[in-house]
């Protein structure tokens, strides 16, 4: 499965993400950016409901800690 989703919240070990299909809470997804590189791997550590739009809200952990992958999506 493949889905654009949106942060909320960064840092250098993982994400708050808002994303519309359910993802089981332990899974391991890829974050890729736009353009498709650089992808990291991360994991569903929490699952924390639905904003108001509906979408879920997803905390995710990095497999390995990186503030340059998200500095990368901000540019």
């Amino acid at each position: 499965m493949r889905e654009q989703g949106e942060t909320e919240v960064v840092s250098a070990h993982g994400a708050l993400l808002k994303i519309s299909t359910r993802v089981p809470q332990g899974d391991i997804v890829t974050l890729m950016r736009p353009g498709g590189n650089p992808a990291k791997l991360a994991r569903v550590a929490t699952i924390l409901g639905r904003d108001a739009d509906g979408r879920l809200r997803l905390a995710v952990e990095l497999d390995t800690p990186s503030l340059e992958f998200w500095v990368e999506l901000a540019r």
